[in-house]
């Protein structure tokens, strides 16, 4: 049994999706699993709640060999908040169920000069060392752009052949991915084959 947070998210979606067709098994955690499609809803297990809940999680768990964990954004909390404290009630329940595969998704940046200083990144980073210290079988995916995030300004580049971002504009955009390639790669670590356990 594979869990899946963020099931109605980007990632999450698409990730529950890859999963079903592949004929594993998912459960997922959702605040508002209607927002899935019946298509889907009709082939999870739901767990209702959020999963920067302990007791959600350890309902969702008890039984599953894996979970691929995504924190949500959250703008009203700090990023320490938003990242390390929500996942730290999930952190505790995996060190107590015992091991298990736990894929993140997560930032770049780690091993750079400004790990320290890089607010979301940086507390993304965080949340990694603390899963990870969970004795999980840990893999991080660290996030580079979104392509999907460069389509979301098609209009303005269309009307009027500007693209908004905190990049200098000489510059190329590294690193632009699109979801797909990243739940592909991500995927893989869910099964048993393909992670080991790896200390933070």
């Amino acid at each position: 049994m594979i869990v899946v947070t963020t099931p109605t998210g980007q990632i999450g979606f698409d990730l529950t999706r890859l999963l079903l067709d592949a004929g594993q098994p998912v459960r997922i955690i959702a605040r508002d699993p209607d927002k899935l499609p019946k298509s889907v809803l009709d082939r999870v297990e739901v767990i209702q709640g959020s999963h920067g809940d302990g007791v959600v999680v350890e309902h969702a768990l008890h039984d599953a060999d894996a979970l691929f964990w995504v924190a949500p954004p959250d703008t009203k909390k700090t990023p320490v908040q938003a990242y390390v404290e929500f996942a730290r009630p999930a952190a505790t329940v995996i060190r107590r169920l015992g091991k298990k595969r736990v894929v993140s998704v997560t930032g770049i940046g780690r091993g750079t000069r400004w790990e320290k200083c890089a607010g979301l990144v940086t507390a993304s980073l965080e949340m990694d060392d603390l899963l990870a210290s969970s004795a999980a079988a840990f893999r991080s995916l660290a996030m580079p752009s979104f392509m999907e995030n460069f389509l979301r300004q098609t209009s303005s580049m269309k009307e009027s052949g500007v693209m908004f971002g905190t990049m200098d504009p000489d510059l190329r955009v590294p690193w632009t991915v699109d979801a797909h390639s990243i739940l592909t790669h991500g995927g893989c670590g869910l099964s048993p084959a393909s992670l080991e356990h790896r200390p933070a």
